[in-house]
Protein backbone atom coordinates (compact mmCIF):
# COMPACT_ATOMS: atom_id res chain seq x y z
CA UNK A 1 0.00 0.00 0.00
CA UNK A 2 1.37 3.88 -0.82
CA UNK A 3 -0.42 7.14 -0.43
CA UNK A 4 -0.02 9.30 -3.60
CA UNK A 5 0.14 13.49 -2.20
CA UNK A 6 -0.60 15.64 -5.38
CA UNK A 7 0.11 19.01 -6.27
CA UNK A 8 -3.91 20.58 -5.35
CA UNK A 9 -3.68 18.60 -1.50
CA UNK A 10 -5.53 15.68 -1.61
CA UNK A 11 -3.79 12.19 -0.42
CA UNK A 12 -4.82 9.21 -1.95
CA UNK A 13 -4.35 5.77 -0.43
CA UNK A 14 -3.80 2.70 -2.38
CA UNK A 15 -4.72 -0.42 -0.42
CA UNK A 16 -3.28 -2.81 -2.49
CA UNK A 17 -2.24 -4.87 0.57
CA UNK A 18 -6.16 -4.78 2.36
CA UNK A 19 -4.31 -2.58 5.17
CA UNK A 20 -7.23 -2.80 8.06
CA UNK A 21 -8.90 1.08 8.16
CA UNK A 22 -8.69 3.34 9.74
CA UNK A 23 -4.96 4.36 9.14
CA UNK A 24 -2.78 6.51 11.01
CA UNK A 25 -0.22 8.88 8.35
CA UNK A 26 1.88 11.45 9.98
CA UNK A 27 4.29 13.45 7.77
CA UNK A 28 6.92 15.95 8.58
CA UNK A 29 8.01 18.69 6.10
CA UNK A 30 11.75 17.59 4.50
CA UNK A 31 13.97 18.92 1.45
CA UNK A 32 17.49 19.64 0.15
CA UNK A 33 16.76 23.61 0.57
CA UNK A 34 18.71 26.31 -0.36
CA UNK A 35 20.47 28.11 1.71
CA UNK A 36 19.06 25.72 4.15
CA UNK A 37 17.52 22.39 4.30
CA UNK A 38 13.78 22.33 5.65
CA UNK A 39 13.77 19.33 8.76
CA UNK A 40 10.59 20.05 10.47
CA UNK A 41 10.17 18.37 13.90
CA UNK A 42 6.46 19.45 13.62
CA UNK A 43 3.86 17.00 11.83
CA UNK A 44 0.34 16.80 10.09
CA UNK A 45 -1.70 13.74 11.06
CA UNK A 46 -3.97 12.51 8.73
CA UNK A 47 -6.33 9.43 9.40
CA UNK A 48 -7.80 7.49 6.86
CA UNK A 49 -10.43 5.98 7.34
CA UNK A 50 -13.49 3.60 5.08
CA UNK A 51 -16.38 6.38 3.83
CA UNK A 52 -19.11 3.47 5.33
CA UNK A 53 -17.31 3.42 8.78
CA UNK A 54 -17.20 6.71 9.64
CA UNK A 55 -17.63 5.31 13.24
CA UNK A 56 -14.57 4.11 13.61
CA UNK A 57 -12.25 7.33 12.82
CA UNK A 58 -10.89 9.00 15.89
CA UNK A 59 -13.24 12.00 17.06
CA UNK A 60 -11.50 13.32 20.12
CA UNK A 61 -8.83 14.42 18.91
CA UNK A 62 -7.91 18.25 18.32
CA UNK A 63 -9.62 19.45 14.81
CA UNK A 64 -6.58 22.38 14.72
CA UNK A 65 -3.35 19.80 14.24
CA UNK A 66 -5.74 16.87 12.51
CA UNK A 67 -6.46 16.35 8.61
CA UNK A 68 -8.84 14.31 8.06
CA UNK A 69 -9.45 11.89 4.41
CA UNK A 70 -12.05 9.61 4.09
CA UNK A 71 -10.85 6.38 1.78
CA UNK A 72 -12.89 3.77 0.04
CA UNK A 73 -11.92 0.53 1.02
Amino acid sequence: AFFHLYSNGSIVLYNQNNLQLPYRLEVYARDQGSPVPLNSKESVVIYVCDALKRNECPSDESSEHQQWLLGFN
